[in-house]
């Protein structure tokens, strides 16, 4: 049960933060921490959110205290660093979590102190409006009392706002109303249809199932181990229960799901690895949902689907998202995608998919993916990078009818 959802200017908090600007000079934001607090039984959680009044931001440091009952609850921990989870910064430190008791209050504090560094050049990395940001939990000690948990006003005078040179602060005074927004958000949702071309039959226009009757597919996701880069994801696990379905909803593979930056493609916020059915339908790891990028807000963004030995590819155009699943079917040609040759293969007549053959999955099919891997894998069964037809076996089919025919294609991906 949510119990309490609150936007506060960033000044009164005394949060650092550096915005995402395109452009010459400092544009001054409406800018603002958002924290909810969800009662679950024996925990209080907070989650904390940034939101701007432009589309992004970039995060730098700063502190954030919260004074509580301590008979009420104790004992503040972090339990989810959600931007450390990106691959987008080097370290996120959360330290004194020791709560001194304000004398004769009964009033313990929570300091939350936190230091952002950026991976990508010497600036910060582009997050988001609306991106959750940490979680921190709360023991419930007596559930009879109030916890009275609120924000601490730490005194500070001002905020510290980069422009586009992050070496370049300036500190400004913010005074504006924060945007109405709650920041405990449920993600958005995709329902998206492809086909791979290497498991595609043309005779009753499905994949064909072959890991999942040999046995061969794999509970746990395999792109974290294959060294794709996670950006929230990662992890993800089926059940048997799911790989037991038969018919044109059974499970075909895993697949590899990027939402990247409106304003810059090459930017991806979130992934998630996600199954795919025999009909090309893309599902949740239940098997039947839509698949949900937690924690994302609703914006638009260029969704780009990967696999683990077909090419990967892109929309032209961003698409809008939202906690409401939207649909986008890839099989017939009907929406543009990005690149100088075409993205999908035409696999039968008004059928498109994912060209097959990149065994080493690096965006080229090219004799690596032979040399390297389909002879060194030729006669294998299980769950091999070189079974470009998806059967559980590596053989000369493989070879012959996807690699050789799709030598030297690349990938439409930025």
């Amino acid at each position: 049960m949510k119990i309490q959802s609150i936007a506060l200017p960033f000044k009164f908090l005394g949060l650092l933060v550096a915005f995402a600007l395109f452009g010459k000079g400092l544009n001054a934001q409406t800018y603002c921490l958002t924290y909810a607090v969800t009662n679950n039984g024996t925990t209080l959680d907070v989650t904390l959110g940034v939101i701007a009044s432009g589309s992004a931001f970039r995060l730098g440091a700063g502190n954030l205290q919260f004074k509580y009952k301590t008979a009420a609850i104790s004992t503040p921990i972090l339990i989810s660093n959600a931007l450390a989870s990106t691959g987008r910064y080097n370290g996120i430190t959360v330290t004194n979590f020791a709560p001194p008791s304000f004398a004769g209050t009964g009033d313990g504090l929570a300091s939350f102190n936190f230091n952002f560094t950026g991976i990508l050049g010497t600036g910060l990395p582009i997050e988001l409006s609306g991106t959750n940001v940490a979680v921190i939990r709360f023991q419930i000690v007596n559930a009879n009392l109030s916890p009275n948990l609120r924000p601490y006003d730490n005194g500070s005078a001002g905020t510290v706002v980069y422009n586009d040179d992050p070496n370049d602060p300036q500190i400004i005074e913010t005074t504006g109303n924060c945007p109405a927004y709650d920041n405990v958000s449920n993600g958005v949702k995709v329902q998206l249809k492809v086909f791979l071309e290497g498991a595609y039959q043309s005779s009753n226009n499905l994949m064909l199932d072959g890991l999942r009757t040999s046995n061969a597919l794999p509970l746990t996701e395999p792109y974290t181990s294959l060294g794709f880069v996670n950006h929230g994801g990662g992890g993800e696990t089926t059940t048997n229960a799911v790989l037991a379905v038969t018919g044109n909803n059974a499970i075909v593979d895993w697949v590899f799901l990027e939402l990247r930056y409106k304003l810059d493609p090459t930017l991806v916020f979130y992934t998630r690895s996600a199954l795919i059915q025999r009909d090309g339908d893309i599902v949740d790891v239940d098997g039947i949902s839509a698949v949900t990028f937690t924690g994302a807000p609703s914006d638009d963004y260029y969704i780009a689907i990967k696999h683990r030995n077909h090419l990967g590819f892109r929309p032209l155009r961003t698409i809008s998202l939202s906690a409401s699943s939207t649909s986008l079917d890839f099989t017939n040609n009907s929406i543009l995608l990005y690149g100088s040759r075409p993205a999908l293969k035409q696999i039968a007549t008004g059928v498109y998919g994912m060209y097959a053959g990149d065994a080493n999955h690096n965006g080229i099919i090219n004799s690596v993916d032979k040399n390297n891997y389909w002879r060194l894998q030729n006669g294998s069964s299980n769950y091999q990078s070189a079974d470009f037809d998806l059967n559980g076996t590596v053989n000369t089919l493989d070879k012959n009818d996807f690699w050789l025919l799709n030598n030297s294609i690349l990938q439409q991906l930025d």
